[in-house]
């Protein structure tokens, strides 16, 4: 979650002292608190009723060290400003965010572990600090604290406990997302193997990678039109193995493509909802006799960079994670995959669609959380785990 197009990361004194003179309210994915206090399980209740209603609705950001305004009668404004004295007394910043996440992810089920937090702000004689908390698109965060067990949600005036009707369509919702970045992946996918753009692509070995941003999936968030941002997001994502590339426009959104040469194609399909479509032959080889191969380090190296490139565009656009990353192989049928090993063992199927991956926050170490699709491709074709060489590299 951004504020003012920052993550809380990179926020300054400047960015609290600007909320405050531009009269920023609380509102869905927005709120101020005055108090920091983690001293008993009230106070503990409490910030885990906060965190998990923010989680369970837009994501957003919780400001701890600033107060909402009154009206003549008294009553919150949800319109920022600075408490007369301090109000976050904290000597060991550090420890203090350990706590919460501490806190957070034994208290909660499933597990939420992706928090961002600020550093710790000094404005005019207060301490200020902020926690950002990422969109749930899984099963609903309950809180499993004391023997109670409750779901929050959160509206513009605050957060609010669910009812069985709302926590059903809830779930029904989340699901409906994945399954529809799952039907997305195999449209695109049907539509690559029975559309050919080359007349090759119907014989030669072909890789499809793709990373969706599910809080964007749909809805159009990039236009493509002349800017710096455009000519950095081509300079961000070159095509795999590519020492040239041209781009043009389409109906979908934007293409960077090598020029088909012999058996070696690449492109990286930007749609307009910033969906990214990773499209190569280049990380299959081959040997003395012509025969296709597919490089285990090649592949490893390719997609990491992949999702690395993508990400650092994903920030410069302010497309919010999580994401979903989707692997696909076709035309590999008896292909064997390379690595430490000597042996080389095959694939048994003409065509695979690896189980998604998601990554639920930027901060997440993406590296390691594909290391299960890493050994699944190597199980696919026979072997006990991906090699020992390949995860080094991961």
């Amino acid at each position: 979650m951004r504020l003012s197009g920052k993550s809380v990361v990179e926020l300054s004194n400047e960015d609290i002292l600007s909320l405050i003179e531009r009269r920023v309210p609380e509102s869905i994915t927005l709120d101020y608190k005055r108090d920091f206090k983690l001293k008993d399980d009230g106070d503990r209740s409490e910030l885990l009723a906060d965190i998990t209603a923010f989680h369970n609705t837009e994501g957003g950001i919780i400001i701890f060290g600033l107060e909402d305004e009154k009206d003549e009668l008294n009553q919150s404004t949800g319109i920022p400003q600075l408490p007369s004295g301090n109000r976050v007394a904290i000597d060991n910043y550090d420890k203090v965010i350990s706590q919460i996440e501490e806190i957070v992810k034994n208290n909660t089920d499933p597990q939420l572990s992706h928090l961002s937090f600020s550093s710790l702000i000094p404005v005019n004689g207060c301490n200020v600090f902020a926690i950002s908390i990422p969109k749930n698109l899984s099963l609903p965060t309950r809180i499993s604290f004391k023997n109670s067990s409750k779901f929050y949600r959160r509206r513009n005036t605050g957060k609010y406990l669910l009812d069985t009707h709302e926590l059903y369509n809830l779930f029904i919702k989340n699901m409906e997302m994945r399954d529809r970045a799952k039907q997305f992946i195999q449209d695109r996918i049907k539509s690559i193997q029975t559309n050919p753009f080359w007349d090759a692509i119907v014989d030669i070995p072909n890789m499809i990678l793709h990373i969706i941003p599910l809080s964007k999936m749909g809805y159009t968030s990039l236009d493509f039109l002349p800017s710096s941002f455009h000519e950095n997001m081509i300079r961000k994502l070159p095509p795999i193995m590519s020492s040239g590339y041209s781009y043009n426009h389409t109906f979908e959104g934007f293409v960077i493509h090598t020029n088909p040469y012999s058996d070696m194609y690449s492109y990286n399909s930007i749609f307009r909802d910033g969906c990214i479509e990773v499209f190569t032959t280049g990380i299959y080889m081959q040997d003395a006799s012509n025969k296709y191969f597919l490089s285990g380090e090649n592949l490893a190296a390719e997609v990491l960079q992949q999702v690395k490139q993508t990400i650092e565009f994903y920030i410069t656009a302010s497309i919010e994670s999580p994401y979903c990353i989707s692997l696909a192989f076709n035309n590999i049928k008896g292909m064997p995959i390379s690595g430490l090993w000597n042996h080389k063992k095959g694939f048994k199927k003409e065509s695979l669609l690896f189980p998604i991956v998601v990554i639920q926050d930027f901060k997440q170490d993406y590296y390691k959380a594909m290391e299960s699709l890493f050994h699944i491709i190597w199980q696919s074709a026979g072997y006990e785990m991906c090699p020992p060489d390949i995860l080094q590299k991961i």
